[in-house]
């Protein structure tokens, strides 16, 4: 220590010794300020508390949009307590999908528990359990007993419906999707998918659940008993044909009393989204009269003129892939009608462009307004399915740009399975049908931020059967 103090004094002065702090605490004032350290714009409205609640509520999908042109790239709302921030170009989103900064079960929890009533506790424990069985289940290389299956329970829906008619194109598809995708995932009838009035009862409710917001607990509350009653009754039946279906993985693997407050949330992510999107398909096929077209001559070329396998239920997923064009219109409205918004929790500050967004943020990205981005979208609001040209439907890759099922480790698990459900509804249902629309094209409602786009309005369709065969 002496020696130390010795050259200290010999080589530093004591006149500069104190210049050389006042050096030093500069220097690290000057470094401090290159940190990034201030928050992003923030609007908090003019209400305590509540913030911007009312004026996002009124519109959530739209007001995202006026804040990021009065705000910028990155910023913050304060909406009814919590602060959400919102990074909209898809350059940062490495800070979404993959940081460590931020933790996908912290933002959904809450919300998880408010939607099927599972504890945080319960949630933490079979999470990423259910996720990964889901996703191994329904992994692109495993789709082929589902694809039979739903092949067969869409062409018996097709089949109830009259030779001609007209109804509501959106309870046309739900009608036949609800049935054929229950019955898949969670085994023949083991839900109440038939008689009819069960099944409308059941519909009635799951709609109820999904889309009405004021008044959806007592809806709720009848499927969560309807679940634990099956889930009681599938254990006391030896029925072996049901014991390998996802419904049936889904139950054994979790740990404690919410296996079917599990199973909804399965429900949910298997209707609450690929119905919508079946419908959006069909209407921008409708309204765009080259791409119906196109459509109806790939079926044509492909299946042949109604004397082949479109007539029967021969159809193999090796005949979908032959059917990239209808592929490419269904990601294409997937792009045009995808979620308002995902979230993550930041659970350590983030830096995104000159800005340290806090702990305890809700991070959001919007996949909507992402794929209405010119930079990877030229003129977006264009259905145009031959832009997905460029991907390889090998690989299954998807564009560039484009964050309809997320990334990283807890991406959509169900994705390469609803892409195949909406390819096979759409090839079978123009292949069976003639379709006519007799409403205008329909808006979206922009109160979905949660969930893919809803339509505002009804769209009646007429419909003639052109082939007399189809089971």
């Amino acid at each position: 220590m002496e020696l130390w103090r010795f050259l200290l004094n010999v080589f530093i002065p004591d006149k500069y010794v104190f210049m050389i702090g006042i050096v030093t605490v500069v220097t690290l004032i000057i470094y401090r300020r290159h940190i990034p350290n201030k928050q992003p714009p923030c609007y908090g409205g003019w209400i305590p508390w509540l913030g911007c609640a009312i004026e996002f509520g009124k519109c959530p999908l739209y007001f995202i949009e006026e804040c990021r042109k009065k705000l910028g790239p990155v910023f913050t709302l304060k909406v009814a307590g919590s602060r959400l921030t919102f990074i909209t170009e898809p350059e940062d989103y490495r800070n979404f999908f993959t940081s460590r900064n931020v933790d996908f079960q912290k933002a959904v929890q809450e919300p998880v528990e408010k939607t099927a009533s599972i504890p945080q506790e319960s949630f933490h424990e079979n999470h990423t359990r259910m996720h990964d069985t889901i996703k191994w289940n329904l992994a692109q290389s495993n789709l082929g007993p589902f694809f039979q299956r739903i092949r067969n329970k869409f062409n018996e829906g097709f089949h109830q419906w009259n030779k001609t008619g007209e109804a509501d194109l959106n309870s046309f598809i739900r009608g036949t999707m609800y049935k054929a995708v229950l019955d898949n995932l969670f085994g023949d009838y083991v839900l109440p998918t038939s008689p009819e009035d069960d099944f409308k009862l059941l519909e009635s409710h799951f709609v109820k659940f999904d889309e009405d917001f004021e008044d959806w607990s007592t809806s709720k509350q009848w499927l969560l008993n309807l679940l634990k009653n099956t889930i009681i009754n599938m254990k006391n039946e030896e029925n072996t044909s049901n014991d390998q279906t996802l419904f049936s993985k889904v139950v054994k693997n979790v740990k404690g009393p919410h296996a079917a407050n599990f199973a909804m949330l399965l429900m949910w992510a298997s209707l609450a989204n690929a119905i919508p999107m079946t419908f959006w398909t069909v209407a921008f096929i409708l309204w765009n009269q080259d791409v119906l077209d196109k459509v109806k001559r790939e079926i044509r070329e492909t299946l042949g003129n109604n004397n082949g396998k479109a007539n029967s239920c021969e159809l193999t997923e090796n005949d979908l892939n032959r059917l990239p064009y209808i592929k490419r219109c269904v990601l294409e409205a997937i792009r045009l009608r995808s979620p308002g918004v995902i979230t993550r929790g930041v659970k350590e500050p983030l830096h995104v462009k000159g800005y340290t967004i806090p702990v305890g943020d809700l991070l959001m990205l919007s996949p909507y307004w992402t794929h209405h981005n010119p930079k990877y979208f030229p003129n977006p609001e264009c259905f145009n399915p031959d832009r997905w040209l460029s991907i390889d439907p090998e690989r299954s890759t998807f564009m560039d740009g484009f964050v309809a099922f997320g990334h990283g480790r807890y991406q959509c698990p169900g994705r390469w399975f609803a892409v195949m459900e909406i390819h096979l509804f759409v090839v079978l249902l123009f292949n069976t049908f003639d379709i006519t629309p007799l409403d205008p094209f329909p808006r979206h409602s922009p109160l979905h931020l949660v969930g893919s786009q809803q339509p505002e309005t009804a769209m009646r369709v007429k419909y003639t059967r052109i082939i007399k065969d189809i089971v």
